[in-house]
């Protein structure tokens, strides 16, 4: 793998997502109701699959079409459950993102069931977001293998993630004025302060901003 996407994968996905997912799944909750975060740890999952499905994808249309980037990503890494995909991404994927709440079927963190999808008393469809992420994480392995074997494929990658991050930059161009002007407007008083944390009850400062890798992309060649 070259030094680019060496880059990428250390920061993006080993160090955001692990990291992340990590956090997310030893919450314990104990008897409460609430607060397991099943719909965070979704969105850490279905949001870093969609990405890379946009990464790997062939066709540049697919980059801009999350269903193609999700169809795309179930297909090559996991195709044992490619059935259900469309399922997943309409009702889950789209309900936690733009509704908070799956549509119709529920979402749980089941470590106890080895199934994906399965049915509660009630007779509720169920996606098990505990299985859901350790297929995701099982799959990374042979993506990466493939990034690392395949000259082409990984010069695709970088090729969608430039593009990606043009598109980006695009984006952040039609606000730029707006935010400076905003932050002008509203100095932050607490930039400097340190917080205690709850867990170990010191003092520390603030945690490192997530951002994009951000690397110039120059070269598709391996290293040596």
């Amino acid at each position: 793998m070259n030094t680019e996407l060496e880059g990428f994968w250390s920061q993006i996905i080993d160090g955001y997502f692990r990291h992340d997912i990590k956090q997310l799944e030893a919450i314990d909750i104990g008897d409460e109701k609430y607060g397991l975060c099943a719909v965070e740890q979704f969105m850490a999952v279905a949001s870093t699959l969609e990405l890379l499905g946009k990464l790997l994808s062939k066709s540049a249309a697919k980059i801009a079409n999350e269903d193609a980037a999700w169809a795309y990503y179930f297909k090559h890494y996991l195709a044992e459950h490619k059935k259900i995909k469309g399922a997943i991404h309409a009702l889950v994927r789209h309900g936690v993102a733009h509704l908070f709440l799956p549509k119709y079927i529920g979402i749980s963190k089941s470590v106890e069931r080895d199934a994906l999808m399965f049915k509660n008393e009630e007779g509720l469809p169920v996606l098990n977001v505990s299985k859901l992420t350790s297929l995701f994480i099982a799959s990374l392995n042979k993506v990466k293998d493939d990034l690392t074997n395949d000259p082409e494929l990984s010069k695709r990658f970088l090729a969608n993630y430039t593009q990606l991050l043009q598109s980006s930059d695009s984006d952040f161009d039609n606000y730029r004025i707006t935010i400076d002007e905003y932050i002008v407007d509203h100095p932050s008083t607490q930039a400097e302060t340190s917080y205690k944390t709850k867990s170990t009850q010191e003092y520390r400062q603030p945690p490192q901003t997530t951002v994009p890798y951000r690397t110039p992309i120059t070269s598709s060649k391996s290293d040596d």
